[in-house]
C-alpha cells in the first residue's frame, strides 16, 4: 500500500524512498503499486527508486507476508553473491533492507497504538485470552509426550506409592503428596503396579489425581510485538483439580518493537539449510552475514536461554498462529 505526503496537482515530488516529475493530484492512500504506475503512465508522469530493495518488492505481485520480504532479501543476497561486480552491490542491498527494517518497525509501533484504543479490539483479546488461556493452561497430556518420558514419570510415581504403603506417615512428609495423589494410593491399596498408574496417567480422568500442571510455561514469541499478552496468566485459569500454578517467562526470539526490552528486531532470513548459505558463510564477509538470523541471535541472550529451557526437562509445545514459514 501507499501513501504521499504530497498531494500538489502536477508538481514535482521529492520523498525519502522515491522521486518524480509530474505527480497528478490523487489520494494513494490504500492503492496497489500497479494501480500507482498505471496513473503515472496514464498522466505521462515519471517515478524513480532511491530504494531498489522497496522497488524490487513492489514489482512483486505476490507477496503477501513478512516472510516473503524475507525471502526477496535473501534472493538478492544469493543474486549479489553470485555476481560480486554487479549493479546491486551486497551494501547497496543491506542499507536499502535496513530502511524496510525501520518502516516495519514503525508500521508495527502505529498499529499496536491503534489497537489500543479500539473497544473493538480490547473485546477480541478478551475472548482470545478465554480461547487460548484454558488451552495453555490446562493440565498436561501425557499420552503426547514420548514413551521414554511417560515411563520416567510413572517410576517416579510408582516410587511414591511405594514409599507411602512401606510407611504412610514418612512418605507424605517426605514427598508432600497432594490429598488427591493420598487418596489414589488408599483406593488402589497394596496391590498396584505400574501398568495401572500408566493407564491412569493415560486416561481423561488423570488430572483427578495427579498433579498435571507444568511448573514452568515459556511463550517463544516469534511475533515483533507482545501478542504473547492475548493468552492471559495462570492465576485466571486456575485449574480446580490443583493449588499449583504455572511460572510464566516470556522470549521473544526475534526481537521487540518496544524499546524499552532493548532487544532490537530480528528481520531477514534463516534457512541455513540452503545449497548457497555455507558458500557464503565461508566467505568470511560480514556484509553477506548482517541479516542472517542465526548471526543476529548471536546478540543476545534469547537463544540460550531457549536452549537451556529446551534442556532443563521433558516438554509440550503449542503452536499458536504461526505459519512457521520455511520451518
Amino acid at each position: 500500500m501507499w501513501n504521499f505526503a504530497y498531494h500538489n496537482n502536477y508538481n514535482d515530488f521529492d520523498h525519502p524512498l522515491f522521486k518524480g516529475k509530474y505527480f497528478p493530484y490523487e489520494d494513494f492512500s490504500n492503492k496497489t503499486y500497479t494501480q500507482l504506475i498505471e496513473h503515472f503512465t496514464n498522466y505521462k508522469g515519471e517515478i524513480e527508486f532511491k530504494n531498489i530493495f522497496l522497488k524490487h518488492i513492489s514489482e512483486k505481485g505476490n507477496i503477501k507476508k513478512w516472510v516473503d520480504i524475507e525471502d526477496e532479501y535473501y534472493y538478492l543476497l544469493k543474486k549479489s553473491f553470485q555476481n560480486k561486480n554487479g549493479k546491486y552491490k551486497i551494501v547497496d542491498l543491506n542499507k536499502d533492507f535496513e530502511v524496510i527494517k525501520t518502516l516495519l518497525s514503525d508500521y508495527l509501533l502505529r498499529v499496536e497504538k491503534l489497537t489500543l484504543k479500539d473497544n473493538e479490539a480490547r473485546r477480541k483479546t478478551m475472548s482470545y485470552k478465554r480461547r487460548f488461556g484454558y488451552k495453555i493452561f490446562s493440565p498436561i497430556q501425557w499420552k503426547d509426550f514420548s514413551e521414554k518420558a511417560l515411563n520416567d514419570e510413572v517410576d517416579r510415581i510408582f516410587n511414591q506409592y511405594l514409599k507411602y504403603i512401606e510407611s504412610e506417615n514418612q512418605a507424605v512428609q517426605e514427598n508432600k503428596l497432594s490429598q488427591n495423589l493420598i487418596d489414589l494410593f488408599q483406593k488402589l491399596g497394596k496391590n498396584a503396579n505400574k501398568n495401572d498408574f500408566t493407564h491412569l496417567l493415560l486416561s481423561g480422568s488423570a488430572p483427578n489425581h495427579f498433579d498435571l500442571i507444568p511448573e514452568n510455561t515459556l511463550f517463544l514469541n516469534f511475533n515483533y510485538t507482545h501478542t504473547d499478552s492475548l493468552y492471559g496468566q495462570p492465576n485466571e485459569f486456575k485449574n480446580a483439580h490443583s493449588d499449583s500454578l504455572s511460572k510464566t517467562s516470556f522470549i521473544h526470539i526475534h526481537g521487540s518493537i518496544s524499546a524499552y526490552d532493548e532487544n532490537p528486531i530480528i528481520f531477514g532470513f534463516g534457512d541455513e539449510l540452503d545449497d548457497d548459505y555455507m558458500a557464503i558463510e565461508k566467505l568470511n564477509d560480514n556484509e553477506y552475514l548482517e541479516n542472517i538470523k542465526y548471526i543476529k541471535y548471536s546478540e543476545t541472550d534469547n537463544y540460550k536461554k531457549l536452549l537451556e529451557y529446551v534442556n532443563s526437562g521433558y516438554y509440550q509445545v503449542y503452536i499458536m498462529g504461526h505459519s512457521c514459514g520455511i520451518s
